[in-house]
């Protein structure tokens, strides 16, 4: 269940994230005052005894080394390989791929920063790194996936996924402004701007990402795929909780309640002494402390299958922001373009991908390729580098 966990379930996390019930944001917003963890920790983070985050002391060096692997300009793919190879597994138990290693190298979690709505408290969780290597990756992600432009972050997500049908180089973000200063965006092969001999034309990134997302709401996410993704990920969720230190505190809790009826029962043939009284106040208490760490145990946005089913229907549907981007997300493994066809190949299971080769043949070339300038005409784009 590697796309459910690692992409498809951050998705969803953010989703409904901001469509918490107001009881449970409020829940939520008492943690964070104290600095507690809401939800599960990312990998490398814990809860710790008192309920705010901790070090994982077997993932923590972990994280610190690919910040420190990153920063050297060891490329991604060397660290997720050599991550692999040494059998060391994301969060959710899976291989590590860009949607799992992205948000490591993103998250202002280990560079010590709580956030909870408005809150924003830059020392509140114990940093695993620090802020020079945490600033320092930032740049090369920016670098790497990110084009500048009037004063706003544009973000390709496609990049990492997207590869030249040509000659299999990546195809890259890059931005274009035209004579009236206009900026646009695209995708253009790696191998070309290096000079490798490659005529792959640069396309719109508007335009692919829009048709992939169209290809996965239309051909991928029927009613019976939803249905068995949802499955997969409420099995998914039933591991993270077997996982969890849910199962121990209920059993405490059974037995603290067989000791509670066994001394009730002795009341019945011995009457009420000191000791009972102060025995049934003890167990009372205990009971009242693993309740407490029982319900922070259990992550507030634990996901069900009808849950899934609602989210990918929207997804389908389009009738959420960023549609396009979500489904990328959760499904795209890879995408080899050619200035013919496109092939699609998305992870519907572990292990287990559904491929889509579609011509570009009806497809309006202009929409592809042309930048459209003010005075109505087409301007070839000079592209930044």
């Amino acid at each position: 269940t590697g796309i459910i966990m690692d992409g498809l379930l951050e998705s969803l996390a953010e989703y409904y994230s901001a469509n918490l019930a107001q009881n449970t944001r409020r829940g939520m917003a008492a943690n964070a005052a104290e600095r507690k963890v809401n939800g599960k920790p990312p990998f490398g983070l814990m809860k710790g005894a008192d309920g705010k985050y901790a070090h994982d002391p077997d993932k923590a060096p972990i994280v610190k080394q690919i910040f420190e692997d990153y920063i050297r300009d060891v490329k991604a793919k060397d660290i997720m390989a050599d991550l692999n190879a040494r059998g060391i597994r994301t969060g959710a138990g899976n291989r590590w791929e860009r949607s799992s290693l992205l948000p490591v190298l993103s998250n202002e979690k280990y560079k010590g920063v709580y956030t909870f709505g408005d809150l924003r408290d830059e020392d509140g969780i114990p940093p695993i790194v620090d802020k020079g290597t945490f600033d320092m990756a930032q740049e090369k992600l920016h670098q790497h996936r990110i084009a500048p432009a009037a004063g706003r972050m544009v973000d390709y997500s496609l990049t990492g996924r997207l590869f030249c049908g040509a000659c299999g180089s990546t195809m890259v973000g890059t931005s274009a402004t035209s004579r009236t200063g206009e900026t646009y965006y695209y995708y253009s092969c790696s191998g070309k701007r290096k000079k490798s001999g490659c005529e792959k034309t640069a396309v719109r990134k508007q335009w692919i990402e829009e048709f992939i997302g169209d290809v996965i709401r239309d051909e991928l996410l029927t009613d019976k795929m939803i249905a068995k993704v949802a499955v997969a990920a409420e099995k998914a969720q039933h591991e993270e909780y077997r996982k969890s230190d849910a199962p121990d505190l209920e059993r405490r809790l059974r037995k603290i309640d067989k000791e509670m009826s066994n001394y009730i029962d002795a009341i019945g043939q011995m009457g009420l002494n000191a000791d009972i009284t102060a025995k049934i106040t003890e167990l009372e208490n205990d009971r009242g402390r693993v309740e407490k760490l029982l319900a922070e145990s259990h992550d507030f946005g634990a996901i069900d299958k009808r849950m899934v089913m609602f989210y990918l229907k929207k997804v389908r549907d389009g009738m959420i922001d960023g549609a396009d981007d979500h489904a990328i997300e959760a499904f795209v493994q890879r995408v080899e373009l050619t200035d013919k066809d496109i092939k699609i190949i998305c992870r519907t299971r572990e292990n287990e991908t559904q491929e889509f080769t579609k011509s570009l043949a009806g497809e309006d070339a202009f929409l592809r390729y042309s930048t459209l300038v003010a005075a109505g005409g087409v301007e070839p784009p000079t592209f930044r580098v």
